[in-house]
């Protein structure tokens, strides 16, 4: 059993999330249940009718959670990785099993030093977003479904494994070598994503006063129009800026991580799919809301 198991399954749940996106936007929008299970946060607050869906719905800002458990599984599966690749030990049979059922019959696409840089990266970005949700955001009393809630605990606690997947063997054999560290995709991708997480910090900053007052404290839960930066060219930079981090993965794993594009694939998906709707409903409760805009990508989509 190789990596296709996971390129399978997360090319699935791209296919599964474009395909809900297309019924809702051509199709499916009257289903009151189907909104429900697709759309969360503001995308679904001025729905009135409730549906089973509504009853296992949790807050959005549960949204923590999901960092939370990406920190404290990535932490330890690149603690445990580092140390047996640098002294060329076995992990723990709880992190070495699950990899060897993954690597069976595998040709390593990444070398060892990469792996520890992606699941060292994977870290600093749970890590970031875990203070942001917790210190920096301002929820209203959005909800989102449990569908959406499992999506994203399951996403960030198999980001490890897949990363492993491609990555040489736990053989005893493999060596890190420090001037893998150095290898210009390393250096290009730890640029942009330090760049892209710096701006993403930037607009979380700027959403949330929107909803504080001056002098700090939190004035209303209404959503407002948001101005400046990169929010002057399309209405979701800070899914723009994740478009771009989950890029720097690839970029640093020199495109040959076939897992990885599929999950950066589910990314750009989900992403984008969010923020075509977050943009048309931009556009439909404010009737002044500027045209310049597009909606994740500029001057594109």
């Amino acid at each position: 059993m190789t990596s296709a198991i996971l390129c399978l399954f997360w090319t699935f749940v791209s296919l599964a999330i474009l395909a809900a996106g297309y019924l809702h936007a051509y199709g499916f929008k009257s289903s009151q249940i189907f909104n429900d299970i697709l759309l969360f946060g503001k995308l679904h607050d001025t729905q009135r009718k409730r549906t089973v869906i509504q009853y296992i719905e949790v807050p959005k800002r549960w949204f923590y959670h999901f960092y939370l458990v990406g920190v404290i599984v990535n932490s330890c599966v690149c603690y445990h990785v580092t140390v047996a690749y640098v002294y060329m030990a076995h992990p723990p049979a709880i992190i070495e099993g699950p990899v060897k059922f993954l690597q069976s019959s595998h040709h390593a696409n990444i070398d060892a030093a990469t792996a520890i840089m992606l699941l060292a990266m994977m870290c600093v970005q749970t890590g970031r977003r875990l203070v942001e949700c917790l210190c920096v955001s301002v929820y209203s009393h959005s909800t989102i479904n449990i569908f959406h809630y499992i999506y994203g605990i399951v996403f960030y606690a198999s980001f490890g494994a897949t990363v492993l997947s491609e990555a040489p063997a736990f053989n005893g054999q493999t060596r890190v070598h420090v001037a893998d560290f150095f290898k210009w995709q390393c250096i290009l991708g730890m640029a942009m994503f330090l760049y892209a997480s710096w701006q993403q910090y930037n607009i979380h900053v700027m959403f949330a006063r929107l909803r504080q007052n001056k002098a700090g404290g939190r004035s209303d839960l209404k959503h407002h129009i948001p101005r400046g930066g990169w929010f002057e060219v399309v209405s979701c930079p800070h899914y723009l800026m994740e478009l771009v981090i989950y890029s720097t993965l690839l970029v640093m794993s020199s495109l040959t991580h076939r897992a990885l594009w599929t999950v950066t694939l589910s990314v750009f998906v989900s992403q984008m799919t969010t923020g075509h709707f977050t943009h048309r409903w931009y556009h439909e409760h404010f009737e002044k809301y500027t045209h310049r805009r597009t909606a994740v990508i500029p001057f594109v989509f």
